[in-house]
C-alpha cells in the first residue's frame, strides 16, 4: 500500500495534469524559387517539446530535429535503430478499416482549435490560358482539402486563402502558416485508438 502512495499517486496526478495540459502545433512552410522550407513545432503549455526544420535548396538538404531543445542528429546509431527489424509493430494494411481512420481524425479535429490558417500561393505559366486554368484548379484543390478541417475543427478566425496568378512567367511559390491547439489528453486517447486500428484489433 505504501508503494502505491509513494509511487502510484504521484504518477496518477502527473497523468491527470498532463491530460488537461494545452498542446499547440505550429506548421510553417515556404517555397520561394528553388528554396523549400518546412518548420514544425510542438509545445505543451509554454515548453517546446519538439522542433523540426527542413530546408531544401537545389541538391542540398539541411534538417534539424530537436526534442526539449536537444539537437538529435542522424548517425550510425540512428541508422541501425531505424534499420532494425522488429515484430512488435507489423502493420497489415488489409486489416485496417479506412473508415475508422477517418472517424479518428474527425474526433481529433472536433476537440481542436485553429488559431490561424494562412496560405498564399503564386502560380504562373508562360501561357495566359494555362495560368488561368491552373489558378482555378488550385482554388478547387485548396478548398476541397480545407473543408474537412473547417467542418470539424473550431476556427477562431476565418481561414485566409490567397491564390495569385502571375501571367507571363513560369513560377510556383507559396507560404503556409497553421497554428492548432488541443489538449494532450485528446492526442493520448486518440493515439491509443490509432495504435489499435493499425494493429488491426
Amino acid at each position: 500500500m505504501k508503494y502505491f502512495v509513494f509511487y502510484g499517486l504521484p504518477v496518477a496526478a502527473f497523468l491527470l495534469v498532463l491530460y488537461f495540459l494545452p498542446l499547440q502545433v505550429k506548421v510553417k512552410g515556404k517555397k520561394e524559387q528553388e528554396n523549400i522550407s518546412l518548420e514544425i513545432e510542438i509545445n505543451i503549455f509554454f515548453v517546446n517539446i519538439i522542433k523540426f526544420a527542413l530546408n531544401l535548396l537545389n541538391e542540398s538538404r539541411n534538417m534539424t530535429f530537436k526534442v526539449l531543445g536537444i539537437n538529435l542528429k542522424g548517425g550510425k546509431g540512428q541508422k541501425s535503430l531505424l534499420g532494425k527489424k522488429t515484430d512488435e509493430f507489423n502493420i497489415d494494411i488489409r486489416r485496417i478499416n479506412i473508415l475508422d481512420i477517418f472517424q479518428l481524425l474527425k474526433d481529433i479535429l472536433k476537440r481542436t482549435t485553429v488559431d490561424k490558417f494562412y496560405i498564399a500561393l503564386r502560380i504562373g505559366m508562360e501561357d495566359a490560358a494555362c495560368t488561368a486554368i491552373s489558378t482555378g484548379s488550385l482554388w478547387g484543390i485548396v478548398y476541397t482539402s480545407l473543408m474537412p478541417l473547417y467542418n470539424n475543427a473550431r476556427f477562431l478566425y476565418p481561414p485566409e486563402v490567397h491564390i495569385m496568378p502571375l501571367y507571363g512567367e513560369r513560377t510556383f511559390e507559396g507560404n503556409l502558416i497553421c497554428i492548432f491547439k488541443s489538449r494532450c489528453g485528446n492526442i493520448i486517447i486518440n493515439g491509443m485508438r490509432l495504435w489499435h486500428i493499425l494493429k488491426g484489433r
